[in-house]
């Protein structure tokens, strides 16, 4: 039996954590094709079809995604941004598109619908401080 990676038992700790506050993480990874292509086979694949995370999403009823600017494969940065609104294209339920800022790729951002990781957090980290010292004042 394989042994499972430090990233693989990192994604059950935080699918665990989902669960455990009533939400639901559906991961997309890339078909066997690719997977037989990749240089270390231990590593996880970042990105996916627009076609598979559609399916997903709708699977699902998602009402986020959480992606990243960009990934890297080979060593050469790639944009994922782009089949996350492609699968997004028509009626869907998600409402909002987090991106983790990773290669600096350009790219399209819908207003009231995505937003950055790092602006979410530190609005929340802001609305967080606020909220103690109203209550510890």
């Amino acid at each position: 039996m394989k042994q499972p990676t430090d990233k693989s038992l990192d994604t059950l700790r935080r699918d665990h954590r989902a669960a455990t506050a009533g939400a639901r993480a559906s991961h997309v990874f890339d078909d066997a094709a690719e997977l037989s292509q990749r240089l270390d086979p231990t590593e996880p694949v970042f990105c996916f079809s627009a076609e598979a995370l559609r399916d997903r999403i709708l699977d699902v009823g998602a009402k986020l995604v959480v992606t990243a600017d960009g990934g890297y494969r080979r060593g050469a940065a790639y944009a994922l941004k782009p089949a996350v609104d492609e699968a997004l294209r028509g009626e869907t339920p998600v409402k909002h598109v987090v991106m983790v800022r990773r290669t600096g790729e350009q790219t399209n951002f819908v207003e009231g619908r995505d937003l950055w990781w790092h602006d979410a957090i530190e609005k929340e980290t802001k609305n967080l401080k606020d909220r103690f010292n109203e209550i510890f004042q």
